[in-house]
C-alpha cells in the first residue's frame, strides 16, 4: 500500500514555513550552539556547524515543506553535522595537525622564504599537476576528491558512478604515480 505524496506547497504554507523556520532558529540559537560546545568544539567551530545546521535545514525544508517539531529537526541534523565532522576530522587525520600559532606567524622572519625557494616549490607543484594531469580524469578526480577535499570512498565512488574497489586502485595508481616521479622535482 503507498502512502499518496503530500500536496504540493502552496505561496501561503511555503510563507508560513519560512516565518516558523525564523522563529525556530532564533529560539533554538543557544540550544545549538550548546550542543556543539558539549561536544569539545571550540566557540568558532560551534558557530560554523549551527550555521550548516541552518543551511541543512534549508534544503530539507525545500525539498519537504511542513516540519512540525523544529526543535527535534534542528537536533537530528545538528547530530548529523556532528558525525559527519568527525568523519571528516578522522579522514584528514585532525589530531594530528598542529596548529600554527597567532604569533609565531606575527613574529616569522619575512625572508626566511626566498624567491628561489617560492620559485622552486611552484615548479614543484607544476610539475605535480602535470603528473595528474596525465592521469585518467577518473583516477585524478578520485585522488584529488579523496587526498584534497576529504571525501570517503563510498562518497567519491557515488559521484563518480564508480564501484568503491575501483576508487581505492584510482587512488592507488596516482600516488604509484606521483612517488615514480618523485625524484624529478
Amino acid at each position: 500500500m503507498s502512502v499518496p505524496a503530500p500536496p504540493p506547497p502552496t505561496e501561503n504554507t511555503m510563507s508560513g514555513d519560512r516565518a516558523a523556520m525564523a522563529d525556530a532558529f532564533s529560539t533554538y540559537y543557544g540550544l545549538l550552539k550548546g550542543f556543539f560546545t558539549r561536544h569539545k568544539l571550540p566557540r568558532e567551530d560551534a558557530e560554523d556547524c549551527v550555521s550548516e545546521v541552518y543551511a541543512r535545514l534549508l534544503a530539507l525544508n525545500a525539498r519537504r515543506p511542513g516540519i512540525e517539531s523544529w526543535r527535534s529537526a534542528l537536533l537530528c541534523v545538528a547530530n548529523s553535522v556532528m558525525v559527519d565532522r568527525h568523519r571528516r576530522d578522522a579522514v584528514r587525520q585532525r589530531g594530528h595537525h598542529v596548529p600554527i600559532d597567532d604569533d609565531l606567524a606575527e613574529t616569522a622572519d619575512p625572508q626566511a622564504v626566498t624567491p628561489e625557494m617560492q620559485t622552486a616549490q611552484r615548479e614543484e607543484l607544476r610539475e605535480v599537476w602535470r603528473i595528474l594531469e596525465r592521469l585518467d580524469p577518473d583516477c585524478r578526480n578520485a585522488f584529488l576528491m579523496a587526498r584534497v577535499e576529504g571525501y570517503a570512498h563510498k562518497e567519491i565512488a557515488r559521484r563518480l558512478e564508480i564501484s568503491t574497489v575501483a576508487v581505492g586502485r584510482h587512488i592507488e595508481r596516482a600516488l604509484y604515480e606521483l612517488a615514480r616521479h618523485a625524484g624529478n622535482f
